[in-house]
């Protein structure tokens, strides 16, 4: 009885040693996180007869494209009847919804991945017209250019001009935080 008690322990240990020596653990993937945010919003040029302001509404929204996989988010989105003023001063974004943070693994940022960017406006007209279309804007850029931006340049700022309308011109302002 005592060579078997004897036995068990260490067999036990033996197999306690040999289980906490397997690395059975995977190395966690590198992530990196970015930021994207809708700023804001000015009216650099637009008719006397628009008043002070402009009445904007449509879409500003970002989308993550890896491959064929592509996840949209809206940063702004507004209809013809939940419109925003806008004028010469500029309107800061701060709506819920309005950034979002990307975490990607080191195989995405290699593999291609890609912000794109998007806007389109429309100003309201009040007085019954057919509303001004202001335009649309589409861009797109490597992730992997956002994670290799120095201190100094974080985060990336870019505007967008739309100015399909005459005598009107409307900067939408996004950023890019690589988040360290």
């Amino acid at each position: 009885m005592k060579k078997l008690k004897f036995t068990t322990i260490v067999l036990s240990l033996f197999s306690l040693t040999i289980s906490c020596s397997i690395d059975d653990s995977t190395p966690e993937p590198q992530t990196e996180s970015f930021k994207v945010k809708a700023v804001s919003i000015v009216a650099r040029q637009f008719p006397d007869t628009e008043g002070e302001a402009l009445e904007l509404y449509g879409r500003i929204s970002t989308t993550l494209a890896i491959g064929d996989n592509t996840v949209e988010h809206i940063l702004w989105d507004r209809n013809r009847d939940f419109f925003e003023s806008v004028g010469a001063q500029e309107f800061l974004i701060n709506s819920e919804g309005s950034e979002h943070t990307f975490t990607l693994t080191e195989d995405e940022l290699r593999d291609g991945a890609e912000f794109r960017f998007y806007t389109q406006m429309y100003d309201r007209d009040p007085d019954g017209n057919i509303d001004d279309y202001l335009g649309n804007e589409l861009r797109s850029q490597f992730v992997r250019v956002f994670s290799t931006v120095s201190n100094e340049n974080n985060p990336v700022v870019f505007d967008f001009r739309l100015t399909e309308f005459t005598g009107v011109d409307v900067r939408v302002r996004f950023s890019v935080e690589h988040i360290r």
